[in-house]
């Protein structure tokens, strides 16, 4: 959900092989309950352990990769939209942004990459923290 979440709007990032691609960002209210030390920012330390579990939560034949049918599995399961086009899309951009051995899946190292340039997207001010300042 987290990538999907991420993929949703258009922010620039560069991708692994320094071409710029669209970067999507998530909105500060989705961001909210990942503050798990209640200082009322997120610090890229909190987003990449949370980065790690959602990896977990997607790989979900246990092989250590992410596929696009595994985040559509796991989208459906959490109430997504039933295989809309524009979900597919977005899974599928996930994958191709930081797919780096091209085998159509995130390994955690690719993921961890990907949920950094999320991170980086998402905080404006560039203060190494997530919150209300960088809307």
């Amino acid at each position: 959900m987290m990538i999907a979440l991420a993929l949703a709007g258009a922010e620039l990032a560069h991708g692994r092989n320094g071409e710029a691609r669209a970067m999507p960002a998530l909105t500060f209210g989705e961001l909210g309950g990942l503050d798990i030390d209640g200082d009322g920012a997120i610090s890229r330390d909190e987003f990449m352990v949370l980065n790690t579990e959602r990896f977990e939560a997607l790989d979900l034949n246990r092989d250590r990769k992410v596929s696009a049918a595994e985040m559509r599995t796991h989208r459906l399961a959490l109430g997504g939209g039933e295989g809309s086009v524009q979900a597919a899309a977005t899974d599928q951009r996930a994958i191709d942004l930081a797919d780096t051995n091209q085998d159509a899946q995130l390994d955690h190292s690719e993921f961890a990459w990907l949920g950094a340039q999320v991170f980086t997207a998402l905080d404006h001010n560039n203060d190494g923290f997530l919150s209300l300042r960088d809307r």
